[in-house]
């Protein structure tokens, strides 16, 4: 298949992070070419989960039920020390219309998003490899070459990399920056195993010896993910199952059936320095690469995905400022650092031998099976709901009654509004919304304005990523002028 040779986005890698991406842009009608390297789509799954928010943004796209249908649900999370239960966190405690999360191969996300990518009419040209890149003031001019060695270049208006934790687009910007080993490499395997695992849930192990997790995934198999302390090569059969046997249940036998797949990883945590270099965007792994500890890494990336395609679609539609972009790379980037803490902090202290560290631990685990303010805020950091973003395109008041917090996800959409890729701007007040109507239309990048009963007072605007970008009074409208005219183009 022939390469344009001119477009708006060029997406190099096609993982779930390009995938949706390019998915996204080609719903909005921006002309979106995706490559890979791969002459064939990746069998490999390292990642394993899809997460209640990850879940929500996907469903925007139309692929909530083939994933679904893919997957299966995991609606808690158990932690055990020693094999024994410390505390659970219910994914259904959170009200939301995604009521659980999905285990899911990395491969079954990665085909239902080709195949709504295809229903848009856009495909994934394969065996390409970047080669070059050559920024220009109008537009970025990338070098591939085909498996067979024929060159091409391809201009693009924007080019995203989304191509893995070894990204050549985030190395030929420049933009590696510092990595760190994580002091323990991981087995991660998929296969069948009889014991006395919870169905629906995600099982964390902490033992002196390590951390195991095991969480359940179509087709009877079980991903098992382990710290490997004093096994250097790829772990048997034999390995994995004394290592459940070890950090496992301790009220029945672990069997563990024929692996269907297994490796031995060292993980890098690592941020890169900017997401932006002129033309030039990272995204996913190729942005920042941390534990799989908490599963975060594909849904982080599909995050980065969302946020990204709506900025880009406004500043190539000539309705939004490229500086736009700029808050890409705060938000995303602050959200990857928080991502990396989180994760960290939950694994370090579950994997921790310390037996003054591991006694803390319990104590707060099972005061959190109790006290709804530490549970909650723990659960929605694993359902990835409690993301702010503090800076970038947010303003005013911090929280008002009734609508949320600002920078956060809002938590509740009248059902007209849901879904939708322009801004909305909702009130409670029925008398107010001619108001609003008439504001609305000085500003080209798309403002639906709605009422919701069961709104707060005053406003609230909602960015398409269904983050809240403003929250005020009726007395304040002037200030949302000024928040728009710095990022947007009015009429």
């Amino acid at each position: 298949m022939r390469l344009p040779q001119r477009t708006d986005v060029l997406i190099v890698g096609a993982g779930p992070t390009g995938l949706t991406l390019a998915a996204y842009l080609h719903a909005a009608g921006i002309k979106t070419v995706i490559v890979d390297r791969a002459a064939e789509a990746n069998g490999d799954s390292r990642a394993a989960m899809l997460h209640l928010r990850a879940l929500e943004l996907l469903n925007t796209l139309g692929v909530g039920k083939a994933l679904a249908a893919q997957g299966v649900p995991i609606s808690s999370t158990a932690y055990f020390d020693m094999g024994v239960k410390v505390c659970d966190l219910d994914f259904g405690s959170l009200g939301s219309r995604q009521p659980h999360a999905l285990g899911i191969q990395q491969r079954r996300v990665e085909q239902v998003l080709t195949a709504r990518l295809e229903e848009l009419g856009g495909v994934v040209r394969r065996g390409r490899t970047l080669a070059q890149i050559e920024q220009q003031d109008e537009q970025v001019v990338a070098t591939l070459v085909s498996v067979r060695g024929t060159r091409n270049s391809i201009k693009a208006r924007y080019l995203v990399g989304c191509d893995g934790a070894q990204s050549t687009v985030r190395k030929l910007c420049g933009l590696a920056g510092k990595s760190t080993e994580l002091a323990d490499a991981y087995a991660i395997a998929d296969a069948p195993v009889r014991g006395e695992f919870e169905p629906g849930t995600m099982h964390y192990y902490a033992a002196t010896s390590g951390l195991a997790v095991v969480s359940p995934l179509p087709d009877g198999l079980w991903r098992i993910t382990a710290t490997l302390r004093h096994i250097s090569t790829v772990p048997t059969r034999e390995q994995l199952q004394l290592i459940l046997s070890e950090r496992g249940p301790r009220t029945s036998s672990v069997e563990i059936g024929p692996l269907a797949a297994v490796g031995r990883y060292r993980i890098n945590r690592s941020v890169a320095p900017s997401l932006r270099d002129g033309r030039v965007l990272l995204a996913g792994d190729a942005a920042h690469t941390f534990s799989p500890a908490t599963a975060q890494g594909m849904n982080t990336g599909i995050a980065d995905a969302a946020n990204l395609a709506w900025k880009l679609a406004a500043v190539l539609r000539e309705t939004a400022k490229d500086t736009l972009l700029d808050s890409y790379d705060t938000e995303r980037r602050q959200a990857a650092l928080d991502a990396i803490r989180r994760t960290e902090r939950y694994s370090n202290g579950l994997a921790s031998s310390n037996p003054v560290a591991r006694g803390i631990r319990d104590t707060l685990g099972l005061l959190a099976g109790r006290i709804d303010a530490l549970r909650l805020p723990m659960t929605e950091g694993l359902a990835g709901f409690d993301t702010r973003y503090e800076k970038g395109l947010v303003g005013a008041d911090r929280e008002v009654d009734g609508w949320g917090e600002v920078g956060k996800r809002i938590e509740q959409l009248p059902p007209a509004m849901r879904g939708r890729a322009s801004f909305r701007l909702l009130c409670s007040d029925r008398a107010e919304s001619g108001r609003l109507k008439t504001f609305a239309r000085d500003w080209p990048v798309g403002i639906d304005v709605g009422l919701f009963s069961k709104g707060g007072k005053g406003f609230v605007l909602v960015r398409p990523d269904d983050h809240i970008a403003w929250l005020g009074g009726a007395k304040r409208l002037n200030e949302l002028r000024d928040l728009l005219d710095h990022w947007f183009i009015a009429a």
